[in-house]
């Protein structure tokens, strides 16, 4: 195999596990498109949210939470690096969004809302109920309800990172369900999962990749009469 050849393999090697709800779960009555996208790299979890409901009216549109499981799932929770971003206020008389600032996710994780399962999740975590949760930017222009009650927003996708789950580099997550609106209890189905190759390569593949090449080069070279 070339050098090129080989980087290219090594470049692909990760996948990640993406699941998506498009629908309306009978737990909330009303539309949801969501999507969460799992990568395990060196043990940690890394864990991709978005919402891109359309027309978002209702608190129990906004996603707060995402519960997950795997080999080993219950056993620990983890801890959490949440991102920073922007936040959001919204105005229920027209459905706008207001910049509420530079704002760091304040999420957590939990192995006691659902048997078997670890949560990802706003809620309980000091926040107001609901705020903090993640909403689409496609909200009702004609008003939307009580949404207003439960601001500071975020816009996704947000990376979250895991670590001290235990998992490997074999891990799978092999089911999810999403939580929406104010208080946990209000998820989906759970919902199965596709695994697709991640176009971008993680840091330690770029690593890996990087000493293979350096030790191709070397060997290369002492073989030369």
């Amino acid at each position: 195999m070339t050098l090129a050849g080989l980087l290219a393999v090594c470049g692909f090697a990760d996948t990640a596990n993406t699941f998506t709800y498009n629908g309306t779960p009978a737990s909330t009555g009303y539309n949801e498109d969501v999507s969460a996208s799992f990568i395990v790299s060196s043990g940690n979890l890394l864990v991709t949210l978005s919402n891109t409901t359309a027309n978002l009216t209702y608190d129990k549109q906004i996603l707060t939470g995402v519960l997950f499981t795997y080999a080993g799932a219950g056993s620990a929770t983890g801890a959490v690096s949440n991102p920073t971003t922007t936040g959001y206020n919204i105005d229920d008389t027209n459905g706008a969004l207001t910049s509420a600032g530079s704002v760091s996710a304040n999420w957590k994780t939990e192995t006691g809302d659902l048997t078997g399962y670890v949560t990802l999740t706003n809620l309980n975590n000091g926040n107001h109920a609901g705020s903090q949760g993640i909403v689409s930017t496609s909200t009702n222009s004609s008003g939307t309800n009580n949404l207003a009650n439960h601001d500071v927003f975020l816009e996704g996708p947000l990376q979250f990172s895991i670590s001290g789950l235990g998992l490997t580099s074999a891990s799978q997550i092999t089911g999810v369900e999403f939580n929406f609106g104010t208080a946990i209890g209000t998820e989906t189905s759970v919902v199965a999962g596709a695994l697709t190759p991640d176009p971008e390569p993680t840091p330690f593949v770029l690593l890996s990749a990087g000493l293979i090449a350096i030790s191709w080069v070397d060997r290369k070279r002492f073989a030369k009469p």
